[in-house]
């Protein structure tokens, strides 16, 4: 029998994200399929802050999101990893399709609900090779092997995740796309983290990969 053991994780700092906790970690309570782990990346001096929450904390130095995320998903011994960005939540079914999924599957590309209802299903990974900035959300389902065959986010680029999924399809990375809507996201969040406006050379980087004028 396939190992899809999973690890959830998510990063915090600061007040405006800390007062996601409690509810963050009641979704991932919910989960009808368990995850093997939870891990939550925090700063140093913020350590105290989950005391009480049943995770493995990840320490970070600065709280630079690629940096937090790699940092997180090195604590991670599992077959996947998946993300859930403190003001989003899962889903109860988040984790449903895992025990099924293939062993040839790399990545499995998810839907959302966002907090205004609108549903948007999953997308290939081939999106994000064509230019469309929606190619994979962002909570999609990831094989632990990929992500280190990768190196995780890179600091690099301005838009590190974006970069990532692009990186997958150029070495031809296995997309399954899940019926399901695994997360709920709060697209009204004052300050999210996933929702900076980005300068044209933010764009021009992801360009130069696509294009191949830089290597993977």
């Amino acid at each position: 029998m396939s190992d899809n053991s999973v690890a959830v994780w998510g990063i915090v700092w600061g007040e405006k994200y800390r007062v996601h906790l409690p509810d963050w970690f009641a979704a991932v309570d919910a989960l009808e399929v368990k995850p093997n782990q939870i891990i939550m990346a925090t700063l140093p001096d913020e350590v105290q802050f989950l005391d009480g929450y049943p995770c493995e904390v990840a320490v970070c130095e600065y709280p630079i999101v690629e940096r937090m995320v790699n940092v997180a998903v090195a604590k991670a011994k599992t077959t996947w990893i998946s993300g859930c960005a403190i003001d989003d939540r899962y889903r109860p079914e988040a984790l449903n399709d895992l025990p099924d999924i293939a062993d040839d599957v790399d990545v499995v590309s998810i839907g959302i609900i966002t907090t205004k209802g609108q549903r948007i299903a999953a997308r290939p990974g081939q999106n994000m090779l064509d230019g469309n900035p929606c190619g994979v959300l962002g909570g999609s389902f990831i094989r632990r092997s990929l992500w280190e065959r990768l190196g995780g986010y890179d600091e690099r680029y301005m838009i590190s995740d974006w970069a990532f999924w692009i990186k997958a399809m150029k070495i031809g990375a296995n997309f399954w796309m899940s019926s399901r809507y695994t997360h709920v996201v709060d697209i009204d969040s004052p300050g999210r983290i996933s929702s900076n406006g980005w300068s044209a050379e933010a764009y021009r980087q992801l360009d130069d990969l696509r294009s191949g004028r830089v290597p993977v």
